[in-house]
C-alpha cells in the first residue's frame, strides 16, 4: 500500500432534533440530501473513518452527484480504504514511533465537527482515577461561532442538593415512560409534565453556565469537570464547535447526570449514570471555577505564518496556522508522529514530494508519519487547524 496523504471520508451523523445545515454548508454539500436532513456531527478523524488519495470523492459531494454519504462512499469503495486496515499495513510507518510508543496500535485522536443546541450534563472521569470501568476521555472544544455552555459547579457546598434533584427528575421520567409503555398515557402529555416538574427546580439551577465567543477554547482535559452544551436564544446556529478528544467510546468514558427531559416518542429515556457522575465530580473550587477551563490562545510568528496554540496538553497539540503563499515551517515537520489537517478558511494545497493535494474549506486530510514534511500553499490568506498526539 502506498503510503502518502490521504483525504479523510468524513462520518456524517444525522442528528434530526439537535443538528442543522451549518456542517454541510461549510463544506459545501449541496446535494438533496443535505438540503433536507439535519447534520449534527461529522467525525474529522477516528479509527473507523475511510481514507481516499484522491480529490475526487470530494468532488463528487461538492457538486451534488452524491444523494447521501452512504451512497457517496459505496460509489468509492474501490479506491477507499479504512483508517484500521491504513495501520496495520505499517503501524510504525504510518502512525510514528513516538504515537506508538504512548498509544500502542490503538488510534489515539477522536476528532468531530459539531452542530448542537444542547446535550446532557455530563463528565468524564479524571485520568488516573479510573472506576467501575469507566475510562478516562480527555477533550477540548473550539468555538467557531457564539454559543453557550455549561461548565462546573455553581456552590460546591450544594452538590449533595443538585444530587438529589437529579435522582428526582430520574425517577418521575421512569415513572412518565412506563406509564406510557403500559398506555396509561399518551408520549406528548407525558413530555409536557415532565418539563413542568423540571422546571420546579431546574438542575442548571446547580451549575454554571457560560456564553462563548467565537474563537473560545475551552479544555476539559484534565476530567472530573461538569459540562454541557445548551440552546442559546441569541445564536441561530446552536454551539459550532471543533473538538479534539482520546478515541474512547462514549459507552465508557461519559458519565451523565441529567439528560434535559428528552423522550423519545415510543416513551424510553436514556439511562443516567448518577451515582458514578458524583463520585467522579471534582467538587475543588479551582475545577469548578469556569476560568479555570476556558483558555486564551497565544500566538507566534513562523516562516511568515501566524501560529495560534489552541489545545496543548498532555494527549494532544492543535494549532491553527494563518498564511498566504507558501509555508513549510517547524510545524510541517511531522518528526516521527502523523498530523491531520482541517481547513478552515480559504483555497488550500498540500504539496509533498511532487504532488499536490488540493483541500478545500471544511475538509481533513490525514499525513501518516512516514511523510516526513509538507507544505502548505494558498494564493489568498487562509486558515488551517492541524492537530496531532503529544508525544
Amino acid at each position: 500500500m502506498q503510503l502518502q496523504p490521504h483525504y479523510i471520508i468524513p462520518i456524517l451523523i444525522e442528528q434530526p432534533t439537535w443538528g442543522g445545515q451549518y456542517i454541510a454548508q461549510f463544506k459545501n454539500l449541496v446535494s438533496d440530501y443535505f438540503l433536507t436532513n439535519k447534520i449534527g456531527q461529522s467525525y474529522e478523524l477516528s479509527g473507523a473513518n475511510k481514507l481516499h488519495t484522491t480529490v475526487s470523492l470530494l468532488n463528487s459531494y461538492a457538486l451534488g452527484t452524491a444523494d447521501a454519504p452512504e451512497k457517496a462512499v459505496t460509489q468509492t469503495e474501490v479506491d477507499s480504504v479504512t483508517m484500521g486496515h491504513l495501520i496495520a499495513s505499517d503501524p510504525e510507518r504510518i502512525l510514528g514511533k513516538k504515537t506508538l510508543a504512548m498509544y500502542g496500535t490503538n488510534f489515539p485522536l477522536l476528532i468531530k465537527f459539531t452542530q448542537a443546541q444542547e446535550n446532557s450534563y455530563q463528565l468524564h472521569v479524571k485520568p488516573g482515577q479510573e472506576f467501575n470501568n469507566w475510562r478516562a476521555k480527555p477533550e477540548s472544544w473550539y468555538y467557531l461561532e457564539q454559543g453557550r455552555a455549561t461548565l462546573g459547579i455553581k456552590d460546591v457546598t450544594k452538590v449533595d442538593q443538585y444530587k438529589k434533584r437529579c435522582q428526582e427528575i430520574n425517577t418521575f421520567a421512569e415513572s412518565l415512560s412506563q406509564q406510557i409503555k403500559s398506555q396509561e398515557t399518551y408520549v406528548e402529555a407525558a413530555r409536557e409534565k415532565l418539563q413542568d416538574f423540571i422546571l420546579m427546580d431546574h438542575p442548571n439551577n446547580y451549575i454554571n453556565t457560560v456564553t462563548t465567543a467565537p474563537g473560545q477554547i475551552i479544555d476539559l482535559s484534565t476530567g472530573g469537570v461538569h459540562h454541557s452544551w445548551e440552546a442559546d436564544p441569541a445564536s441561530t446556529h446552536g454551539n459550532i464547535v471543533y473538538e479534539v478528544q482520546v478515541d474512547v467510546m462514549d459507552a465508557v468514558s461519559t458519565l451523565r447526570s441529567f439528560d434535559q427531559g428528552k423522550m423519545k416518542d415510543d416513551g424510553s429515556i436514556r439511562p443516567l449514570t448518577i451515582d458514578d457522575y458524583f463520585t467522579a465530580l471534582d467538587i475543588s473550587e479551582i475545577a469548578n471555577n469556569p476560568q479555570t477551563h476556558m483558555r486564551t490562545s497565544s500566538e507566534t510568528n513562523d516562516n511568515g505564518a501566524t501560529i495560534t496554540a489552541l489545545f496543548n496538553n498532555k494527549y494532544y497539540v492543535t494549532n491553527k496556522i494563518v498564511f498566504t503563499g507558501n509555508y513549510q515551517g517547524t510545524h510541517t515537520q511531522l518528526q516521527d508522529t502523523f498530523h491531520h489537517i482541517f481547513c478552515l478558511q480559504g483555497e488550500v494545497e498540500i504539496g509533498w514530494r511532487d504532488q499536490s493535494y488540493p483541500l478545500p474549506r471544511g475538509w481533513s486530510m490525514f499525513i501518516p508519519a512516514n511523510c516526513e514534511k509538507y507544505e502548505l500553499r494558498s494564493n489568498t490568506s487562509a486558515e488551517i487547524l492541524t492537530s496531532l498526539p503529544a508525544c
